[in-house]
Parts: structure tokens; C-alpha cells; sequence
């Protein structure tokens, strides 16, 4: 490699550029596989391609079952026993977790060494092919597993029960959620909807997974996404239910990135996508209004809370915040403040069943309810923190977390204190935070969370 550097000093440009250049004339022409634009597989060349792809196909053996059989003199070399092997072979094939020491032991024969097993770990993580995961408690398999990796190809069909419970049919009426739709003519893009469950990782901390679903979690949000068949096309849905609006727009635009930049590569596929209309979703319509995808690339305008009417009912407004996007990024507070206020006091108080009144459903101990006292708290919020027993460095490493962002520094310390009162009764909490209130003379505050939420005036 030395010599060739030499030779090419003659070239244009330095050495490094010179071979930068050779490289990817010989990948354009399938000569050699060299992914020039990924820091992890830059430094490593395939000169020959077609053991890469038996590499692959080894993975992907479409009888892994009776192809993949234990021999004892390849499992010692494995570091692998056979109730070892067995339970790694049976998780893989039913659950699409593999272990290292597995992959090891079915690419034995091509005599890798530890940095090119990581090399190709790392391609098949760049391809969408697979993601890593934390070893399972409670699964023998991954004991000892030095990683984990999940194929979605190989998941079970059945639904988890869990997830039945966790995610309801019927959105609870102290949630946010917003629903975004691919719909594609007849059938799905071959692998595609496996390469978008391997991307949805990096946006999530934990997950459940079968065959045509995914749900997943990010902090207090929670994310679905499933391939579902309706009037012979294929439907792609994605669903996130959580109070933290900014969040819930990043996890969607995230996955609306993932697809768009994966149907990429099928550049002739048809498909249309949609934004459901938040108003219809959480009143249980069957056909909720449908507008057009691409309010997904817009961004909501500062001061604009409400004028969205809903096409079913119009003269019910539907939030802004909950059909444009605000920016995951940043959005101002006073801005954010008014979303919130928006969303809580008129919308889903509007929503709510009048017969039965506001306080059945948004308790004031929701995370809505919180959002809502957070969002009507100024200045005087550390006062109000102080005297619920957050402590200063606590306030000072929550203002740490969330910099320049006070609703969401309040939201945060107010769910803290929500949480620590496990042990007390609700009247008592109610008191507490009253007390609190009081104390930076908030008593327009507290004489609103009377009327909303039927507290006791005696508190």
C-alpha cells in the first residue's frame, strides 16, 4: 500500500486523496466493496465481494434450522457448549436475537479475525439488516453474550399480550396522540418494512417486537408502528401517545425521515402519506380526516395555537401544535407555554364528556394536568419547586438538563414531585401543592385549578 502511495504522488492532491480516488473507482466498478462514507468501515476494504455475500447469505440461510447444526470441535473453538448453542439457535429462530458467540461459530469456516467479525457486525448495522440490543434479563442466551443483535426477519408473528394493555384501542383522554400513515398500492417494498423496525433503535430506549409491530418507548412517549393490509393496499401506521409535544413530534418526524430516506431505494414505488387529524383520533372516529403528508416538512409559527378546524365537526379547532410540527428542537417557552395552556384548557377539555365534567378524566395529578400548572408558572416556579421538597442542586442540575427551557425545567420537577407521593393521599397532595402556591402568592392560580379540577375550597 506504501508503494502504491508512492506512485501516485505524481497525482493531483495528496497521496490519501490520490487513493480515495482509486478506491471508489474500483467500488463504482464492483471490484472491491468500500463504504467510503462510513468512519467505522472506512479503513476496510472487501476485495472479494462474493465472500462477503456468502458471509450474508450464511446469516440469512433460508434453513437456518437444519443448516446451522452443532459440532463439537467448532463450538469449543466458539467458546460455545451445546445448551449453549441450542438456546442461542432456538432465540434466533424464534425471537431474531443473535449473539456474537453464535455469529462466530456459523462463520467459522471463514477463518475471521476478531476486527473483521466487528466489521461485519458493523456493515449489517449500517445496512439496516439488524440493530443491537442490551442482554435481556431473564433470557439464559444472552448470559455472558458479549453483544446482541436482533434480526427483525426473524421475529414472531403473535402480538405480545402486554401490548394490548399498554397501548389501549381507545386513546386515554389525558394523552396527546398523533398518527402518521404510509400507504402503499398492493404490497410493500421488499425488506422495507424490516430495514425501518433495525433504524427505529436509535431513536428509542426500550421495545417490544413481532412480525408486524413494533412498540416502543422514549422517556414518557411511547411509540407504535405496524404494517397492516386495508382495501388491497399495505399501510405502514405510526402512533405516538405521550403529554410532552415536543417529543412526540420528534419521534415522528424521525420515523418520517427513516421512511422517505429508505424509499429511496426504490425510487419507482407509490405510495401516499397522511397526517391524521388529532380531534377525530381522540374521539374514536373509524374515519378520521386525513391532511396531506407534506405538513409533516412544515414548521408551526410562533403564536399560532388554534386554527386548524376539524372537517368532521367545524367548528371543533384543533391545536396547531398537534398538526404542525414544532421543532424537537427548540421552541420558545412563552411559545411552548401557550401550546400547552391550548391543548389542555380548551381542547382536550373539550373532548371530555360534559355530562361527567373535566375532572373525570384530566386529573389534575395527570401529566397534562401538570403540564397545564407548569405552563400558567413563571419566575416564582424555584419557590414553588422548594417548597414541594425539591432540593437547590436538584433545581440546578434540572436547569442543566433542559438550558434555556423553564416550562419544561417546571413540567420536570412537578412529575417528580407527583411521583414521590406515592404514599400520600390525594387530598394531601392537593394540599401540598396549594401550600406551595401560596407561598409566591399565586392565588389566581390556585383559585383556577379549583375551577378546573372541583378541588375542595376548604384546601
Amino acid at each position: 500500500m506504501s508503494t502504491l502511495k508512492q506512485s501516485m504522488i505524481s497525482l493531483e492532491g495528496s497521496a490519501e486523496k490520490s487513493l480515495d480516488v482509486i478506491l471508489r473507482y474500483l467500488h463504482s466498478t464492483g471490484e472491491i466493496i468500500w463504504y467510503h462514507d462510513n468512519p467505522k468501515l472506512r479503513g476496510l476494504v472487501f476485495h472479494r465481494p462474493e465472500t462477503l455475500v456468502e458471509m450474508l447469505r450464511t446469516i440469512f440461510h433460508h434453513d437456518f434450522k437444519k443448516h446451522v447444526i452443532f459440532d463439537d470441535s467448532h463450538s469449543r473453538m466458539a467458546g460455545l457448549n451445546r445448551n449453549k448453542f441450542d438456546l442461542m439457535k432456538e432465540d434466533f429462530l424464534t425471537k431474531g436475537l443473535m449473539t456474537v458467540e453464535l455469529m462466530h461459530y456459523c462463520l467459522l469456516h471463514f477463518k475471521l479475525s476478531a476486527d473483521a467479525r466487528d466489521m461485519f457486525i458493523d456493515l449489517m448495522l449500517k445496512f439496516d439488516l439488524c440493530y443491537e440490543v442490551p442482554r435481556i434479563p431473564g433470557l439464559p442466551s444472552t448470559y455472558g453474550a458479549s453483544r446482541v443483535l436482533r434480526f427483525p426477519w426473524f421475529l414472531e408473528a403473535n402480538k405480545p399480550v402486554s401490548v394490548t394493555s399498554t397501548w389501549p384501542e381507545k386513546t386515554p383522554f389525558d394523552t396527546i396522540e398523533i398518527r402518521y400513515q404510509l400507504e402503499f398500492v398492493k404490497k410493500l417494498p421488499p425488506n422495507f418494512f424490516e430495514k425501518l423496525n433495525a433504524r427505529l433503535q436509535s431513536h428509542v430506549l426500550n421495545r417490544e417486537d413481532w412480525k408486524n409491530g413494533t412498540l416502543a418507548f422514549r422517556n414518557r412517549s411511547k411509540l407504535l408502528v405496524e404494517k397492516t393490509t386495508e382495501n388491497g393496499n399495505v399501510n405502514v401506521n405510526v402512533s405516538v401517545r405521550g403529554s410532552d409535544i415536543q417529543e412526540l413530534w420528534f419521534l415522528i418526524l424521525k420515523v418520517s425521515d427513516d421512511t422517505l430516506s429508505l424509499l429511496l431505494e426504490w425510487p419507482f414505488v407509490r405510495f401516499e402519506r397522511y397526517l391524521y387529524c388529532s380531534h377525530c383520533v381522540l374521539r374514536g372516529d373509524n374515519d378520521p380526516t386525513k391532511y396531506p403528508g407534506e405538513v409533516l416538512e412544515m414548521r408551526c409559527q410562533k403564536g399560532m395555537y388554534e386554527v386548524y378546524p376539524c372537517n368532521k365537526q367545524k367548528d371543533a379547532m384543533v391545536p396547531a401544535c398537534l398538526v404542525v410540527p414544532l421543532d424537537p428542537e427548540y421552541v420558545d417557552d412563552a411559545d411552548l407555554a401557550g401550546h400547552i395552556r391550548t391543548v389542555t384548557e380548551k381542547f382536550l377539555r373539550n373532548l371530555c364528556d360534559t355530562n361527567c365534567g373535566w375532572m373525570c378524566h384530566l386529573q389534575l395529578f395527570s401529566e397534562i394536568g401538570l403540564m397545564y400548572v407548569a405552563s400558567k408558572l413563571g419566575f416564582e416556579w424555584t419557590q414553588v419547586a422548594l417548597a414541594l421538597g425539591t432540593t437547590q442542586p436538584e433545581i440546578e442540575q434540572i436547569q442543566l438538563d433542559n438550558p434555556y427551557q423553564t416550562t419544561r425545567q417546571i413540567i420536570v420537577v412537578l412529575i417528580r414531585w407527583r411521583d414521590r407521593q406515592m404514599n400520600r393521599s390525594q387530598e394531601e397532595s392537593i394540599r401540598q401543592l396549594v401550600r406551595a402556591l401560596e407561598i409566591p402568592e399565586r392565588q389566581d392560580l390556585i383559585d383556577d385549578l379549583r375551577k378546573k379540577y372541583n378541588l375542595p375550597v376548604d384546601i
